[in-house]
């Protein structure tokens, strides 16, 4: 699952149950006061709970792109499926071409990771291991990536960057990305987003994946995204993207270096 982020539960409830009681509290008993507090401190704790959730979705693009790079030459279908508690996000992930795949990538993959999301102070950090697979094919060996996150939300907007290291078949492979959305909501149910991100990445990286041995500005990607619940637990999602490779050896060597993506999705997350 390239770069899904991890589902943090929501905390937001709790805390303001707990300002509101807190605020009763001053104007009552000192007994009183102290049986509120105790409540309060007790419904935060049951309304946090382990943060249980599960979901799924299915993805059909148009292409396969990962860090503006074509991995397949036409549409394919990525199934997910996603569970967590306590902060973490276990999830597994699958690409499969329903065109023809380019020719340095097999027909199928099947990703999986577990992600940690802590919220401070408006701040949302998080950490996650991410294992890379292409069963069957001998030529396509599994590889994995440490990535750290740190979002920073501002009213609609939101600053993000993410860093990550492969660990496995390419040590030292670093790519990081900046990223800068706008989201809105014109109507009940109703979601839009606007994005703009700068990827780049290390020699070996580029190396192992591209061909040129060179530290660069790989990648600018914009997009946005339309998103309609109409239940609580389920969405629909539509989402236009292109990205366009900046350096002129990384262009050449792909021969492709701008791409334009149309995808269609249908997931659903349930918490009790």
């Amino acid at each position: 699952m390239r770069g899904r982020g991890g589902r943090i539960p929501a905390a937001a409830c709790s805390a303001l149950l707990v300002l509101c009681s807190a605020g009763q509290a001053a104007a009552q008993e000192p007994d009183d006061a102290e049986e509120a507090a105790a409540e309060a401190e007790d419904a935060g704790e049951e309304d946090d709970g382990v943060g249980f959730f599960v979901g799924g979705e299915v993805e059909l693009p148009s292409r396969y792109v990962w860090r503006g790079l074509a991995c397949s030459e036409g549409p394919a279908l990525q199934p997910s499926l996603w569970v967590g508690a306590f902060g973490f996000t276990a999830w597994t992930w699958t690409n499969l071409h329903l065109g023809e795949a380019t020719a340095a990538d097999p027909t199928w993959e099947l990703d999986a990771g577990l992600n940690y999301a802590y919220e401070w102070e408006g701040l949302t950090l998080q950490g996650e291991f991410q294992l890379y697979s292409y069963p069957g094919i001998e030529d396509a060996p599994p590889t994995g990536e440490l990535n750290v996150a740190l979002s920073v939300p501002r009213g609609p907007v939101t600053l993000s960057t993410k860093h990550s290291v492969d660990v496995i078949e390419y040590p030292g492979a670093y790519f990081g990305e900046l990223a800068l959305a706008l989201a809105v909501e014109p109507a009940d149910g109703w979601s839009i987003e606007w994005s703009f991100a700068l990827g780049w990445g290390s020699a070996k990286f580029n190396e192992s994946y591209i061909g040129p041995a060179t530290d660069a500005l790989n990648v600018a990607t914009g997009g946005v995204v339309v998103e309609w619940s109409p239940l609580d637990y389920l969405y629909l999602r539509a989402r236009l993207e292109t990205t366009a490779l900046l350096e002129a050896s990384l262009r050449e060597a792909t021969g492709e270096p701008v791409l334009f993506v149309a995808a269609l999705a249908v997931g659903a997350e349930w918490a009790p």
